[in-house]
């Protein structure tokens, strides 16, 4: 029997332990691989494990490297990748970080080591990908030691390989799914909902155009999910709610009901090769509330999500073409009613975690 290692960030394990109901998509199958492979090992990064390498850290964050050895690095940890079959990090900034220890191990037994990419080489390098001599170093290295990692945004998959084509063959495509048994909800119309939501944390949201979205349209209700906008900066028409999942500040069951309660989901994005929003865009969907998101150059899926079918765009990204997108959409009932449907049937039909679990044993096996 194969030793299968998760490697997780923070706030994972707390909702495995647990019984309440929660979604699974950022778990990444760890229910179904372990059902086959009983004795399947979780590595989850812990705050101040090691505090040696605190300012070796401090060092490589000037570098804009996402390496976490005092989080991730214990005796008891390395002895746990040091007798594993296939390592699994579902982070790349924490791939990164074991990877020495890795190949270190791979000299004695041969491992399969796999990753999840979700933005790293632009989190890395900015726009200039592959042009710098010491992010190089690291980024060769590990892409030297990796078996496979595993693009979820297809925009990012095709421009990386050619920017590293040499490792390439390592690079495969697998479309981002979510636990559609968990979001799927009946679908409210549209004209018995007037909030409108917005929710995420990660760098690439643009939270001072959503703050001017808002302030623009006084006479809309909105809400935003955050722990990164300050409640002072906001008028008065906008709630805050401070969210966090990795810090599980909200279950995911408050976050479905955030979804199916709000008229539509606008989520104004920085121009990035990163797929942000993927996931909170197709939880929205699924639950039956249409997206209205930013066309950004890493949008991660050209072919199966379109415009004014399933999903609104907004081109170009100034805040006066939201504000009129927000304005045109709001009282169009019928359209936003079809493509809540629509949007819907895409990801049940092409985006559950099913698929995605058959794709993770076939790497593992």
């Amino acid at each position: 029997m194969k030793n299968i290692t998760y490697i997780f960030k923070s706030g994972r394990l707390d909702r495995i332990n647990k019984e309440s109901e929660y979604a699974k998509e950022f778990f990444y199958s760890h229910s179904s691989i372990k059902n086959k492979y009983p004795g399947l090992v979780v590595i989850e990064d812990q705050e101040g494990l090691n505090n040696k390498f605190i300012l070796v850290e401090k060092l490589l964050r000037k570098f804009k490297l996402p390496i976490f050895y005092s989080k991730i690095v214990s005796k008891k940890n390395l002895n746990i990748l040091k007798n594993s079959d296939v390592i699994f990090s579902t982070n790349p900034g924490l791939a990164l970080t074991i990877s020495p220890f890795v190949k270190r191990y791979k000299k004695q037994k041969n491992i399969k080591f796999i990753t999840i990419n979700s933005g790293i080489f632009t989190n890395i390098y900015g726009k200039k990908i592959g042009n710098n001599y010491i992010k190089n170093f690291f980024i060769h290295r590990f892409l030297k030691n990796i078996d496979v990692i595993i693009f979820t945004s297809k925009t990012e998959h095709e421009k990386i390989s050619k920017i590293f084509n040499k490792f390439s063959h390592k690079f495969v495509h697998k479309l981002f799914s979510i636990d559609s048994e968990f979001w799927k909800a009946n679908i409210t119309k549209s004209q018995l909902k007037d909030e409108i939501l917005f929710i995420g944390n990660n760098a690439q949201r643009d939270f001072k155009k959503v703050i001017e979205i808002a302030k623009r349209l006084p006479k809309r209700k909105f809400k935003i999910v955050s722990s990164l906008i300050d409640e002072n900066t906001l008028p008065d028409n906008v709630e805050l709610i401070k969210g966090d999942w990795n810090k599980n500040i909200l279950s995911d069951i408050d976050i479905k009901n955030l979804y199916i309660n709000s008229k539509f989901v606008f989520l104004p994005l920085v121009d990035t090769l990163v797929a942000s929003g993927q996931s909170a865009a197709m939880q929205s969907m699924t639950t039956g509330t249409p997206v209205l998101i930013s066309k950004t150059s890493g949008f991660w899926d050209n072919d199966n999500f379109i415009d004014g079918h399933n999903i609104f765009f907004v081109e170009d990204n100034s805040v006066e073409l939201w504000v009129d997108a927000i304005n045109n959409l709001y009282e169009n009932h019928e359209l936003l009613d079809s493509v809540a449907k629509n949007g819907q049937n895409l990801i049940v039909e092409k985006f559950n975690l099913s698929e995605f679990s058959k794709f993770l044993l076939g790497l593992f096996d």
